[in-house]
């Protein structure tokens, strides 16, 4: 896809914001505009606002811009920012829960929440990283603590639950391999669902590489930045609960840790779900190995790129 101008790269990206109901603002759009790759100003990027606005081609409101109806997208936004304060702290109990489990590296959260943009009956979806060859192990303990305190989402009960739905080992960190295959059409949903992941837990320099090992973003987001990050969110374990888990981390660490997570991914195996088990593999919805699992039999990424591109046909941005 060759580089949009400003003007178009501002209305294309409001377009998918548009379709969850999020009106962005000038930072948001300086972050996650699409196939714009020209270093530009602030200023610069107000102007262009600006200009947009005043040809009514977009609209503004308390310094957030939308394509229409602008000034019901902010009340919508402020009001569930308020909501998400809720599920924020309980993403933060989770994360700090499933960083003591020996080998966890990075536990993030993403989708709603990460935008704060959650509505009430909302889950709370986290994405964990593992140690190299302890990703079975990892979901294992982090999926039975959620269960075991009732956390988990079940039928009838999702309301703040934790949704455990995607992992990735630590060396094997580009998530690249998950989006939708056979169109020459990007995956606009999941670019920019990846583009908000937010480090709650890190045991150090995680999150960086997974930003780095994730360039592949930038072919749709070349100005991308990776979030920013604020210390109240930040989650840590005690000292001694550090020093217990290095310690079981050296235990098994080697072939009695093989062992274990030999048995545990075979237990894992044969209680999937048959919803899952059904999709396994076949697809980008459900992918489950050894070095990553994503679970997500419900996907409707497809259907959400391709409204976005129709909307671009009808401005004009894109040519069929």
């Amino acid at each position: 896809m060759p580089p949009l101008p400003l003007s178009d790269s501002l209305r294309a990206t409001l377009a998918y914001y548009d379709s969850l109901g999020y009106p962005l603002t000038l930072l948001e759009l300086s972050r996650y505009c699409v196939f714009y790759n020209t270093p530009t100003t602030i200023s610069e990027m107000q102007e262009a606002l600006d200009t947009l606005v005043e040809k009514e081609q977009i609209q503004s409101h308390v310094g957030m811009y939308a394509l229409t109806k602008v000034q019901e997208k902010v009340e919508t936004r402020l009001k569930r920012n308020t909501i998400t304060i809720r599920k924020w702290k309980r993403a933060r109990r989770a994360a700090r829960l499933i960083g003591h489990i020996p080998f966890v590296r990075m536990v993030t959260v993403c989708n709603d929440v990460a935008l704060s943009f959650a509505h009430e009956e909302s889950d709370i979806d986290l994405f964990i990283v593992s140690a190299p060859h302890r990703l079975w192990w990892v979901r294992f303990w982090s999926a039975s603590i959620m269960q075991v305190l009732g956390l988990r989402p079940a039928r009838g009960r999702m309301r703040d639950s934790i949704c455990l739905s995607l992992y990735a080992s630590e060396d094997a960190l580009s998530l690249e391999r998950y989006i939708l295959p056979g169109s020459d059409r990007v995956d606009i949903h999941f670019i920019q669902w990846l583009s908000h992941f937010y480090p709650l837990y890190d045991t150090g320099g995680v999150y960086e590489a997974f930003f780095k090992e994730n360039t592949w973003l930038e072919k749709v987001i070349p100005l991308r930045l990776s979030v920013i990050t604020h210390p109240y969110r930040d989650v840590y374990i005690s000292w001694l609960a550090s020093v217990v888990r290095k310690i079981a981390e050296w235990i098994f660490g080697g072939v009695l840790g093989d062992g274990a997570q030999y048995i545990l991914k075979r237990l894992q195996l044969a209680l999937l779900p048959d919803v899952l088990g059904e999709r396994m593999n076949k697809d980008t919805s459900v992918v489950i190995t050894d070095t990553g699992m994503k679970f997500h039999p419900r996907d409707n990424r497809a259907a959400k790129r391709d409204a976005w591109y129709e909307t671009l046909y009808a401005m004009g941005i894109f040519q069929k």
